[in-house]
């Protein structure tokens, strides 16, 4: 091969390596975009489980917050009771409210006509301290001979300048200072 070949070869080969270095060039460019896009999605990633348990936090903070004020309002519904302990509860933002009587809780719904009406009463009470809030509602048909140590209760709890409307079938229920009237 004499020397003019061999340089034609040489530029030949010259040629061809230059498109690999164009080609190798271009997938370096490829490589350090994958790069780049990687490094991108692990600080997504780290922001993302960053933001999960700011999250979770955040949510358990206004739960017990929320629980807290659940208490609150219960213990002073607690005060305008007869027995027996309110119960409000948030629980997954769902609320359930009841009485817990002898160690069991009765949920709202389940509740007699008299024990609604005695426990919607001391739950205005304990939201509307001092509030307009002055004619009780009473119902003990369904309280039996302790109908007058009930009203009695509910009477002392509800404090002064309050009204008591109570129905009952107990005839001659009278407590001290208190006026009866008997509808028939």
């Amino acid at each position: 091969m004499n020397l003019k070949e061999q340089i034609e070869e040489l530029k030949g080969n010259l040629v061809t390596y230059q498109n690999r270095r164009d080609d190798l060039l271009g997938r370096q460019g490829v490589i350090q975009s994958i790069e780049s896009l990687t490094a991108d999605l692990k600080k997504a990633e780290k922001d993302l489980a960053i933001q999960k348990r700011v999250t979770k936090e955040l949510k358990k903070q206004r739960e017990d917050a929320l629980q807290s004020v659940c208490l609150k309002i219960s213990t002073e519904i607690d005060k305008f009771l007869t027995e027996g302990e309110a119960s409000i509860q948030i629980d997954e933002g769902k609320v359930k409210i009841g009485w817990i009587i002898d160690k069991k809780f009765l949920p709202i719904s389940s509740l007699s006509g008299g024990e609604i009406v005695e426990f919607f009463q001391a739950f205005s009470q304990a939201i509307m301290p001092g509030g307009r809030l002055r004619l009780n509602f009473v119902e003990l048909a369904e309280s039996g001979q302790q109908a007058e140590n009930i009203l009695g209760q509910i009477i002392q709890a509800s404090g002064e300048n309050n009204q008591t409307i109570a129905c009952s079938w107990m005839v001659g229920i009278k407590g001290e200072g208190w006026q009866t009237i008997k509808l028939e």
